[in-house]
């Protein structure tokens, strides 16, 4: 996650760095990308201040680009979603495709 920092001559994007990751569960039956995107806003908000704006700003512009990389722990059926395979959530197809894999599994949480 970056955010705008203004310099001495110029505006230069700087890094939230997370000391670990944390975990997000989502309904895999009723989530939609808005909810996603909102959910991961409000997770994020809680952890670092003001995150959550930057985040749905960046999510509803596309400035700057934000790359969700996401894991399912313990899927073995789903190897494309393993930790290793940095499967990327970059538009409304790539999650769609994620979720509903997701709950063809009769998983009702992830």
């Amino acid at each position: 996650l970056f955010y705008a920092k203004k310099g001495k001559t110029k505006t230069v994007w700087k890094g939230i760095l997370s000391l670990k990751a944390f975990k997000i569960v989502l309904d895999a039956q009723s989530t939609t990308y808005k909810d996603f995107i909102e959910k991961v806003a409000s997770e994020s908000n809680k952890r670092f201040a003001s995150a959550g704006p930057l985040i749905r700003d960046a999510a509803r512009t596309g400035v700057p680009p934000i790359e969700w990389h996401i894991y399912l722990l313990r899927s073995p059926l789903l190897p494309e979603f393993s930790k290793d395979s940095q499967y990327l959530i970059a538009n409304q197809a790539s999650f769609s495709h994620w979720i509903k894999a997701v709950a063809a599994l009769c998983k009702e949480k992830v």
